[in-house]
């Protein structure tokens, strides 16, 4: 018989196999990896970071609106993040389609005063917080104009003009005008009000009445039983004011004394509607010793004055219709 050999399989795979392989799978990475580079992607960034309003008060919601744009060729969605103090506040979700641009906006409210950085990405923003009700900071260039209205329809100009010492006490000046004269007799008025206590202690105006030329003054002194400042909603305090009161006619002078007690409540802190715009303030009342109801304000720390009042005694409504003060 004759015995056949069968040839054994060689081992291993050749180096041109090998080699033939490894450029089967440079190519395919290559390709995939073009593929990749060469697919619609999106890409964002942020552009702008606005803070309304960029100065606040402690509780009271501010609004950030954060710009997105998609400078990629696809659509696509991007996590925004808003960081307050390096305090990651909130992560929102936003689809910006491909060349376009969206606003992401997120509100929130801080319990204390101070300063913050407002952060998304690289773009910040800052943010002031200021507690309602202080004694408030004035400045040389600050005006107010109000309409005073009784049978008559009165403008008034106050503009703060400098900063000065009257018998010791560290004031503002402020000059008054009036259109119609008031009452038919005063024009204009010079004022000083005690940084301390933004209380009128001195006024003084010059004019004519009937012909006659005149000067007056009025000096006023206030004795508080409890601190003003700062305004919170159920607070109370007492004041004595003593005020004396000059006038020279044709070189004649006559002056009168007079002393009363008020007292003044908040009661309240509210939306109130004038003519210069709508304002958050505190409800005064003011009464007198028998505890009737003399007058009624609202102070607003945004105008840093009171924008409204009105006279039980005289029927007069005083309001702000515009203003310019320095932040």
């Amino acid at each position: 018989m004759k015995m056949v050999h069968m040839a054994e399989p060689k081992k291993g795979i050749g180096k041109k196999t090998v080699g033939l392989l490894v450029a089967i799978i440079v190519i395919v990475s290559v390709g995939a990896a073009a593929i990749f580079i060469l697919m619609p992607k999106a890409k964002f960034e942020v552009t702008s970071v606005v803070v309304t309003p960029s100065e606040t008060f402690v509780g009271e919601t501010v609004t950030v609106s954060a710009g997105v744009k998609n400078t990629g060729t696809a659509d696509g969605t991007y996590k925004c993040t808003l960081v307050v103090n390096e305090t990651e506040l909130e992560t929102k979700e936003v689809t910006v389609p491909a060349g376009e641009t969206k606003t992401v906006t997120f509100e929130f409210s801080k319990a204390t005063e101070g300063n913050y950085t407002i952060k998304v990405e690289e773009m910040t923003a800052s943010l002031k917080v200021r507690r309602r009700g202080l004694l408030p900071t004035l400045h040389v260039g600050d005006s107010w104009k109000f309409s005073l209205k009784n049978v008559i329809i009165y403008t008034f100009n106050f503009e703060l003009t400098a900063v000065e010492t009257i018998d010791g006490i560290e004031c503002y000046r402020i000059e008054v005008s009036m259109t119609p004269a008031y009452q038919g007799i005063i024009s204009s008025m010079t004022a000083w009000s005690d940084k301390s206590t933004i209380d009128m202690i001195r006024m003084q105006t010059a004019g004519e009445y009937s012909g006659f030329p005149y000067q007056g003054w009025i000096k006023s002194s206030f004795n508080y039983l409890q601190p003003q400042w700062p305004l919170e909603v159920g607070k109370y305090w007492k004041v004595t004011v003593t005020t004396n009161t000059t006038i020279t006619v044709l070189g004649s002078t006559t002056s009168n004394v007079g002393t009363e007690t008020r007292l003044y409540k908040v009661e309240a802190l509210e939306e109130i509607t004038v003519p210069a715009g709508t304002f958050r303030c505190f409800k005064i009342v003011e009464y007198d010793v028998n505890n009737v109801i003399q007058q009624t304000l609202w102070y607003s720390d945004e105008v840093r004055i009171d924008i409204k009042s009105i006279s039980q005694e005289s029927g007069e409504t005083r309001e702000l219709t515009s203003y310019s003060i320095q932040p």
